[in-house]
């Protein structure tokens, strides 16, 4: 996905695809991984808040 934005950070190379908008990717991942890790039932002994 094209950015539309200003370009705010500077570019660096991560390793995430799509050059100067991998910031895109490396976002998306987090919430990725935030939900994933949510949807994880709990371990025993250990209280969500």
């Amino acid at each position: 996905m094209t950015t539309r934005s200003k370009p705010i950070p500077i570019h660096y190379e991560s390793g995430y695809p799509h050059g100067t908008n991998q910031f895109i990717s490396i976002s998306a991942a987090g919430w990725a991984t935030t939900a994933l890790t949510l949807a994880l039932p709990p371990a025993a002994g250990i209280k969500r808040p």
